[in-house]
């Protein structure tokens, strides 16, 4: 049996109710069909998670320039 091919998504947060996150979100629920989706993200608002694996980042609490940076600084080390 052959496996799907993965696609990992990294963001803050996804919903449907802002219009990158959206766009985004109708993307997602339409390639997990076909995809194994792997969704890296602080919160999920409205978006259908039966097929998607949703993996949720800890964020420090704090305002939103301190949230920036920690995921400015996640993103890159995750990728180095």
């Amino acid at each position: 049996m052959l496996s799907r091919p993965r696609i990992a998504v990294v963001s803050p947060f996804l919903d449907k109710q802002h219009g990158t996150e959206l766009c985004v979100a109708e993307q997602l629920e339409r390639l997990s069909a076909t995809y194994d989706i792997h969704l890296y993200s602080e919160r999920v608002q409205g978006v259908d998670l039966s097929e998607i694996t949703w993996h949720r980042v800890w964020v420090p609490p704090g305002p939103h320039l301190l949230r920036f940076v920690w995921w400015f600084a996640a993103n890159h080390l995750c990728r180095w």
